[in-house]
């Protein structure tokens, strides 16, 4: 049972920190947008 708590544990904080990721890709992407269009 540990074992497969640890798997489960591992696979969702792992899933997490893809999804923090994307997240922060998503919004640096659109900061760097917002930036440009504030120039022209």
């Amino acid at each position: 049972m540990i074992n497969i708590n640890k798997a489960i544990v591992t696979s969702l904080s792992s899933f997490i920190v893809g999804n923090i990721k994307k997240v922060f890709l998503l919004n640096y992407v659109w900061a760097c947008y917002i930036e440009k269009n504030k120039l022209f």
